[in-house]
Formats: structure tokens, sequence, C-alpha cells
């Protein structure tokens, strides 16, 4: 290939190959990448489950409790779905962190055995690890500078 051609084909990578060339460009990169998409598919999952009690009127749970699944139905899946994507990523693992601090301590203060609150304290890691190291947005390289003649 001659210097056009790979000027060409670097100026018309998309944003995501961009994204994704950067996002392995280290193990510590990748490892994050993919704690990212567990993480936030997980979230997405679990807050989609919940979309189920949007048509019933909550029998049997106690009001508070019933309108903080709703309202989790709605905010775990968004989050879930920006820390896939890699945007605001930080503010999402802070989130999940708040969310995942507020089911531990309703399980362990109701002396929940381990095996009820092991996910939830794994999740409350990962949310850590996401909010301390992970970039708060992907951002796609920039291609290199041109070197020689400016065009016009």
């Amino acid at each position: 290939m001659d210097a056009r051609r790979v000027r060409e084909y670097r100026l018309h990578m998309t944003s995501l190959q961009r994204s994704l060339r950067e996002l392995t460009a280290s193990p510590k990169d990748t490892a994050i990448f993919l704690l990212r998409a567990a993480v936030g598919a997980i979230f997405l999952y679990h807050g989609s489950q919940k979309w189920i009690l949007w048509g019933s009127e909550g029998e049997g749970i106690p009001r508070p409790l019933f309108f903080t699944i709703l309202a989790l139905s709605i905010i775990e899946p968004i989050a879930g779905i920006l820390t896939i994507a890699g945007i605001a990523v930080q503010r999402a693992a802070l989130v999940f962190i708040l969310i995942m601090a507020s089911a531990l301590t309703l399980k362990v203060t109701t002396n929940q055995p381990f095996e009820s609150w092991e996910l939830d304290f794994l999740l409350l890691a990962a949310s850590l690890v996401l909010f301390a190291f992970a970039p708060n947005s992907v951002k796609a390289r920039k291609p290199p500078a041109s070197r020689g003649k400016k065009r016009r």
C-alpha cells in the first residue's frame, strides 16, 4: 500500500474501529473494556427484569420498596447501556456503587446468608474498579497529522 492509500484508510475508519483499537492498546485497557461490558450487561439485564412490575400494582410489596424497584427499572438499564458504550462510565459506576451498597446493607442487616449477596458484593467491587480506573468516556483517536505538504 502506498502512503496515500494508508492515509485514506485511516481517514475512513469508523469511530467504533478507532475506539476498539484504543481500548485494546494495552492489557489494562482490554481488561477495563471487558469489565465495562460485563458489568454493563448485568445491570442492563437485571434492570430490564424489573419492567414486569410496571403493569402491576405491586401487591404484597411495601410501597417504598415498590417505587424504588420501579426507579431502578429505569436507572439500571440506562447506566448499563452507558457503561457498555463507554459514556459517562465513572458516573454510571457511582450509581452502581450506591445501588449495590444499599442492596448489601439491606441483605446483611436482615441476616441473609452469604449466598444471597455474593453477586452484589462482586458487582460492588467491580463498580469500584470501574469508578477508580475506567476513563469517563471513550474518545476516538485522531488520525496522525499528515507530514509534508499542507492540503488546501
